[in-house]
């Protein structure tokens, strides 16, 4: 799930440039219509940056991981001369930190355009929040990137004052935003963008995907705390995914291509987590695995280069041999992520993820013997029946019982663009239960919403944006959650005996 926008580094020598004229004149930002009402002028006594760079995740403070794309955001404005403030909302402790009031003060920063990073689950309250914002200061310029706004950047625009939406891999757009709003510029030639211009709203092409990955600069680890993510680190190697799982939107931001960064870039960064005392590591690529020769050679350079970081990625059952989990595991992978995702043939075969439960079985025993196993599965698909609901709760039931093996199981949520979703979406419901709420998804939170009445009523008054936060009603899924519930207490039973 990941995902997030970055930026190409051009040189340095352009930041001390900028930074040096900053002083001696005043500078100017003018925008598109309608946003070309507002004239932003930064005088020399005015000492904020030129951007602030927001992290929304909504997660708690210690469920927060390091957010790789939005550092990147700012080490790549940063090479470009432009001064950001960075801040990432899962170190706010706070409490309703879903609440509108609470993010809204969060992001209530000096500078004039603010870049706020989001999934599909923090929409709700990013979008509220912004309202507000929008609401007290006309004036300044919210740009909107990362997976979620990518899935619906027209619909956002219609119903929200965002500006700007970053639309897919953003590294060359956002600044070619910041090059506009600066010049004056119109918006209309950058590619990957949506915006407003009078009443209308505009979505430019697609922009081409960035091929040379080592051209991007390291995240801009100088602005965090490693402390505040209990020194657990995290990169990304690969990006896109292949692949046509129907419950999936990944295709929203990478478009299946598959783009590498070199082993030699990557263990470069991973030297820097090595000198800030990272403990622990997550790769979040999620086709780690697809290239095996790669995953040896990145192994190899870890003992080579004796980073002794514990690290953590998705596996997949098609691509695993046991030369290549023997591998991994003698350097350094502690737990492999495997979306089994049903313990039915049937579902599993009309979601798309081509392999079976058998396939899988075997793979995930042979992976025990190298290191740990975390397995996730779904129920609630609207055309689950109660036998494959059945199946599943057994595979689930069997791996709970082996040895190095953590099985999770969640109820469906729809993803915005997902070959599901846009299928199915006539038979969307919201949880108004809380013993369905708290079983939604994976994404940590949701099962809290229902204290936010001003979140709740934005989700239910536009269900097509924000479909992840509702499941698919059909006729069994009362009778499946009763047997998920005799489930989970025979696993509890078993535990304390």
């Amino acid at each position: 799930m990941t995902i997030s926008i970055f930026l190409m580094g051009i040189v340095r020598e352009q930041k001390l440039k900028r930074l040096t004229a900053k002083y001696h004149r005043e500078r100017i930002y003018l925008v598109q219509a309608p946003l070309t009402a507002t004239r932003i002028t930064k005088t020399e006594e005015n000492i904020m940056s030129d951007i602030s760079i927001i992290n929304a995740s909504q997660v708690e403070h210690s469920q927060g991981a390091i957010p790789v794309g939005p550092l990147l955001i700012t080490a790549v404005l940063e090479a470009n001369g432009y001064s950001v403030r960075f801040k990432d909302y899962q170190t706010y402790q706070a409490q309703k930190k879903l609440g509108f009031d609470t993010f809204h003060g969060f992001i209530e920063v000096p500078e004039r355009i603010v870049g706020i990073s989001a999934i599909s689950s923090d929409l709700p309250t990013t979008l509220g929040a912004v309202a507000q914002l929008k609401n007290e200061h006309p004036d300044k310029i919210i740009i909107l990137g990362g997976p979620g706004p990518t899935d619906i950047p027209v619909e956002i625009l219609e119903h929200f004052p965002v500006d700007i939406v970053v639309v897919g891999e953003g590294e060359e757009t956002i600044l070619d935003v910041m090059q506009a709003l600066d010049t004056g510029r119109s918006l209309e030639k950058i590619d990957g963008i949506a915006y407003r211009e009078h009443d209308h709203t505009i979505l430019t092409p697609r922009r081409r995907r960035i091929q040379d990955l080592d051209s991007l600069p390291f995240p801009a680890y100088d602005k965090i705390e490693f402390r505040d993510y209990d020194y657990v680190g995290g990169v990304m190697t690969i990006r896109g995914c292949p692949y046509r799982c129907t419950f999936c939107s990944a295709h929203s931001v990478w478009e299946r291509e598959i783009t590498q960064r070199s082993v030699g870039n990557v263990i470069g960064e991973l030297q820097i987590l090595k000198e800030k005392k990272v403990k622990n590591m997550f790769i979040y690529d999620d086709t780690f695995v697809i290239d095996p020769k790669r995953v040896v050679h990145f192994a190899e350079q870890l003992h080579e280069e004796r980073i002794d970081i514990p690290w953590t990625c998705y596996g997949r059952i098609n691509l695993m041999t046991p030369e290549l989990l023997e591998v991994m595991g003698k350097n350094g992978c502690r737990e492999i992520l495997y979306g089994i995702e049903s313990g039915s043939n049937n579902v599993l075969k009309k979601v798309n993820k081509k392999f079976t439960i058998e396939e899988a079985s075997r793979v995930i025993e042979k992976t025990t013997h190298y290191t740990d196993v975390e397995t996730s599965y779904i129920w609630g698909y609207p055309f689950e029946t109660l036998e494959d609901f059945y199946d599943t709760l057994m595979a689930v039931f069997q791996q709970a019982n082996m040895p190095h093996v953590k099985p999770r199981l969640a109820l469906l949520s729809p993803l915005p663009k997902s070959t599901i979703y846009m299928e199915y979406k006539a038979h969307i419901k919201f949880p108004n239960d809380p013993e369905i709420a708290h079983r939604l998804g994976f994404l940590l939170g949701r099962e809290k919403l229902l204290q936010y009445s001003e979140v709740v009523a934005l989700v239910k008054k536009y269900p097509e944006l924000f479909p992840s936060f509702y499941y698919f009603s059909h006729d069994l899924l009362q009778q499946k959650l009763e047997l998920f519930k005799n489930m989970e207490q025979n696993m509890l039973r078993a535990q304390e005996s």
